[in-house]
């Protein structure tokens, strides 16, 4: 930088001139946060800016894309598909139908969870964040299905509620990238 009143070249950050000691004008410093972009970016993760956007968006439904529809029909499909037959075990000719809530509780929380999570991300338009939200629901699907279907013998069959949670975890996934692509634009 110069000095304004001689014209030195002085380093940047002095408070004076080393030439003829006059003050320098100092530039303002930005925050941190709007230094590196974090949480003023498009997809950015500022919780304040998320609720800002989920509360002005909710109220205009007719401004919502394909993406925010999927990804919100597969939140609510997930939701439906707990209650649906999940597993179908069949000992000694009997057969009995398990829907998800009989995983125990931390299954069903988990389920719960992230489909009202991607429910709110889908509706806050965050292409990014949608993105992780149907990542984590398909991750959360295959977990499932691995820790479901332990069983060696063949008693264990996949019910309607399996299927349907693969299509609307899917759902998610997928109205998270249409979200992302559509964001990169």
């Amino acid at each position: 930088m110069f000095c304004p009143k001689c014209g030195a070249q002085v380093p940047d950050g002095s408070p004076f001139c080393s030439s003829c000691g006059a003050p320098m004008a100092q530039q303002p410093q930005q925050p941190m946060n709007q230094a590196n972009n974090f949480g003023g970016n498009k997809n950015g993760f500022n919780p304040q800016d998320m609720v800002n956007d989920f509360k002005s968006n909710i109220t205009d439904i007719k401004s919502f894309g394909i993406p925010q529809f999927v990804a919100l029909g597969g939140a609510v499909v997930l939701l439906i598909s707990m209650f649906l037959p999940y597993l179908k075990v069949t000992m000694f000719g009997i057969s009995k139908s398990a829907n998800f809530f009989d995983g125990g509780a931390f299954h069903w929380i988990l389920g719960i969870l992230i489909a009202l999570c991607s429910a709110f991300l889908a509706v806050t338009k965050k292409g990014l964040n949608m993105l992780i939200a149907g990542g984590v629901a398909v991750v959360f699907f295959i977990f499932e299905w691995i820790f479901q279907f332990k069983d060696s013998l063949g008693l264990v069959s996949k019910g309607a509620g399996f299927y349907i949670m693969l299509l609307a975890c899917l759902a998610i996934a997928v109205g998270g990238v249409l979200q992302f692509l559509q964001d990169k634009k």
